[in-house]
């Protein structure tokens, strides 16, 4: 006799159960949240396309910081760009987004069959870079600029591999902390000093 297969059914499945948790966790979110979800997401969507455009033209992201604190006036950011000097790099606006570009050379560091003779047979070539995981050629970062910010503003310096981006949060207001910073410095007999770097 052969051996009798049942099916238990329940109107109560884990799958179920599972949606109508994360239907109730919609339900139950506050309302103030949901729009910055909602630009999170289109935030993400648009890194995603930028970094697929740029990897079929070619090109490289560098990792970034971005650092906005409420509490500052500046927003800050900071690329690693190990081996890279400021005239190899480019730092400019372009409807209004700030745009670092600049291209990382692959260093020779040996060269294959240096010591064979005219008459010598040539070896089989081989990897020069078994391991090759620093990435060389060019990049591209693009970072979206509050509304009225222009490349007076903005601050760049390059020190140890890592280049240090700074743009006010609010153009209007920055202005008039910077005058009264100025006006401040005259008063105590400072000259001050310009911090912008040459890399912008």
């Amino acid at each position: 006799m052969s051996p009798q297969y049942t099916t238990k059914t329940s109107s109560h499945t884990r799958p179920h159960s599972s949606f109508a948790k994360v239907q109730k966790m919609l339900e139950d979110e506050d309302p103030r949240f949901r729009g910055l979800d909602r630009m999170l997401a289109r935030a993400y969507i648009e890194l995603q396309r930028r970094r697929a455009q740029q990897q079929r033209a070619g090109l490289y992201m560098p990792r970034m910081d971005v650092c906005d604190d409420p509490e500052n006036v500046v927003i800050t950011a900071v690329l690693e760009l190990p081996g890279m000097k400021a005239d190899q790099l480019s730092v400019r606006i372009e409807s209004g987004h700030l745009i670092i570009e600049g291209e990382r050379v692959c260093p020779h560091l040996h060269t294959s069959n240096r010591n064979a003779g005219p008459s010598e047979p040539t070896p089989q070539a081989q990897a020069l870079y078994p391991v090759q995981e620093i990435k060389y050629g060019k990049f591209r970062r693009e970072v979206k600029l509050p509304d009225g910010v222009t490349a007076a503003h903005v601050r760049s310096m390059l020190a140890e591999g890592m280049l240090t981006i700074s743009w006010p949060r609010d153009p209007s207001s920055f202005a008039e902390q910077a005058r009264a910073s100025a006006a401040a410095a005259q008063n105590t007999g400072g000259g001050g000093d310009d911090t912008r770097s040459g890399t912008a």
